[in-house]
């Protein structure tokens, strides 16, 4: 399954709704460039940065999220938890995506495993 996405929009993989024994998750991009001219280069607008985030929630059998992270001042921190950045690389159960390759076998499919 494919899914195209524009800003602010998400994607929903509940389990009732496809066959989710593994999941993989690519993201791609491109960024429109601007042609400008000689003028238009010197007085043009300031090119806009791009910024891509990503989450993950990973959620057991009734839907919900059963691990805020680490607790910090009485407050969740999300470090550790089933939230997962796409920055971390890494969750509490030892899933780690640094040395492995990205095939259908993410760690993923090993954390909701033991999240159910």
């Amino acid at each position: 399954m494919t899914v195209s996405l524009r800003k602010g929009q998400g994607v929903s993989l509940r389990k009732n709704e496809f066959d989710l024994s593994s999941v993989t998750i690519g993201l791609g991009w491109d960024i429109n460039e601007e042609k400008k001219g000689f003028l238009g280069g010197i007085f043009g607008k300031k090119e806009e940065e791009y910024d891509l985030d990503v989450i993950a929630f990973l959620c057991n059998a009734a839907g919900k999220v059963t691990d805020l992270g680490n607790v910090e001042n009485g407050k969740p921190t999300l470090v550790n938890g089933d939230i997962v950045f796409f920055n971390s690389l890494r969750h509490k159960s030892g899933a780690d995506l640094v040395d492995r390759p990205i095939t259908g076998q993410v760690p993923v499919t090993e954390t909701m495993s033991k999240l159910s």
